[in-house]
């Protein structure tokens, strides 16, 4: 991993949709570039100017797995003289190379549920990163700042650098997601795409939980799923509004007597 996580749990928020009923059937997670991201300040490259020496060591050192993945796709900005512009045009396109999937640490946001669950329609899944370290590897929680921090990309810590300063670095006022991402680059990017498919163990899926407006024939239809896919270990509830007047949810489980194993 890239950093100890500082949980085992972490959640998906989604809505009912073909690409949301694969997680299910097809025991999947889609992991995009980050040029699809809906805020343009999102993996914002600020550059900081390297000397010549850190230059000739940096392209002396092309085998880095990082390095190689970069090379692969987009060789010809290796090649061309690393001033303040090409170092730039470099390291955009290493960030457009990597492939990202975005969870959070909390299941109850009323924000998150109305951004990334459609107005609460949706669902949030609840995964077990101790069930399948392989796919949770190379996971890291965003750091929230108020202004981006330039990276050395070609220092012997750059690829480092630019991980902490820009991909798990996020304006302040997103905050509230409390995200972690999982992250893909290298060999394992396919070319020529703005995201792919990547499978995960069917165990590491724990629960779903269903928005307070989610209607019963979408609960009905994802209980169906998770059974027709092998997946009857999945737990569901579904939040409800606070009956107190407070702005805030409240999950309950769901009573699946009549559930088929």
């Amino acid at each position: 991993m890239l950093g100890a996580l500082k949980t085992n749990i972490l959640y998906k928020y989604r809505e009912d949709s073909p690409n949301t009923e694969r997680i299910i059937s097809e025991h999947e997670l889609w992991l995009c570039s980050p040029t699809c991201f809906n805020d343009p300040f999102d993996c914002w490259s600020i550059i900081e100017e390297s000397t010549n020496e850190q230059k000739r060591e940096w392209i002396s050192q092309l085998d880095d797995a990082f390095i190689h993945g970069i090379n692969r796709i987009a060789p010809k900005v290796l090649h061309q003289q690393l001033n303040m512009n090409k170092t730039k045009e470099f390291t955009d396109a290493a960030l457009a190379s990597i492939r990202v999937c975005c969870f959070s640490k909390n299941c109850n946001n009323i924000l998150m549920w109305s951004h990334y669950a459609k107005e609460h329609t949706g669902m949030c899944f609840m995964f077990d990163v101790c069930a399948d370290l392989n796919f949770f590897s190379f996971c890291g929680e965003i750091n929230y700042v108020a202004k981006a921090s330039a990276s050395n990309v070609i220092a012997p810590n750059g690829a480092q650098k630019l991980t902490e300063n820009c991909i798990l670095a996020k304006y302040e006022g997103w905050r509230y997601e409390e995200e972690v991402r999982k992250l893909l680059f290298g060999d394992s990017v396919l070319r020529n795409s703005q995201g792919q498919a990547v499978k995960f163990n069917p165990q590491a899926l724990k629960k779903i939980i269903f928005g307070c407006r989610t209607s019963i024939e979408t609960i009905n239809k994802y209980i169906s799923l998770c059974n027709e896919n092998g997946m009857q270990h999945v737990g569901f509830s579904q939040m409800r509004q606070m009956a107190d007047g407070t702005f805030g949810l409240k999950e309950e489980n769901l009573n699946l007597v009549h559930r088929k194993d």
